[in-house]
């Protein structure tokens, strides 16, 4: 006659890898399905005009705003209207264009969503 076996390790892989997907996914970053609150205890501020951001472009051409060409202080009107910015560059982008933009919308006090490799040109440093 067979013996019973236990699945004991197999359940608790399925478990503990079903808890850090779920942990992934709602820990307020990637698809921000858990989001985080902007309750009391919140230090950023949630913009009251618009609850979209604007999509800015940096390019060697020049730079796009929701997929139209902009000056820089039209750039910087509409995502303070929106309150936040998505920024993304190409590679050819002009390195003084990408820090010309970003601290423009820091001063503007827009919030700023950029890929890692935009903050090291406008914080000063070398990518």
């Amino acid at each position: 006659m067979k013996e019973a076996r236990s699945h004991t390790g197999r359940n608790v892989a399925i478990v503990g890898g079903a808890a850090a997907v779920l942990w992934l996914l709602l820990r307020g970053t990637g698809w921000q399905l858990g989001g985080k609150s902007n309750g009391a205890g919140s230090d950023t501020p949630t913009p009251t005009h618009s609850p979209s951001s604007c999509r800015v472009w940096i390019r060697s051409t020049g730079i796009e705003v929701d997929g139209q060409a902009v000056d820089l202080p039209t750039l910087v009107r509409r995502c303070q209207a929106a309150g936040r910015a998505d920024v993304r560059a190409t590679g050819a982008a002009i390195v003084r264009n990408i820090d010309q933009v970003m601290d423009a919308l820091r001063r503007a006090g827009v919030v700023i969503y950029a890929s890692a490799d935009l903050w090291p040109h406008t914080l000063g440093g070398s990518p």
